[in-house]
């Protein structure tokens, strides 16, 4: 049987997490434990939940200190704790970060546009 959540519960769930993320760091790594760039996230990191969805304030850019293919991320709170991860994958992949191309040398730049983070009304 499925959990299922109302708005107000996602909300509450969705900011929790934010507050969490504040100050925090965004690693993108090409395969397991192989961090090859990191951004610091904004305090607050998040504006409120809407709909149980946070939209990210002050995307960074994350400048790679190592080359290699992008295929996993990591969400840290300010003070290291592993909050959320994911995948990142090019369009057609279905990843929760989509990129045109995953594949980056050292110094080169990533620019997220956005980054909403949903919490589902159905677990």
């Amino acid at each position: 049987m499925a959990l299922t959540s109302n708005t107000a519960a996602r909300n509450l769930m969705a900011d929790a997490l934010a507050a969490r993320l504040a100050g925090g760091t965004l690693l993108i790594q090409a395969g397991a434990d192989n961090t090859i760039g990191t951004g610091q996230l904004a305090t607050p990191a998040f504006g409120a939940a809407v709909d149980g969805v946070l939209t990210m304030r002050d995307v960074p850019e994350i400048i790679m200190a190592k080359a290699g293919t992008a295929d996993r991320f990591i969400l840290r709170s300010a003070d290291g704790v592993v909050q959320l991860s994911g995948t990142i994958t090019q369009a057609a992949g279905g990843g929760d970060i989509i990129t045109s191309r995953p594949n980056f040398t050292v110094g080169e730049g990533l620019k997220l546009t956005a980054f909403p983070l949903t919490v589902v009304e159905t677990i």
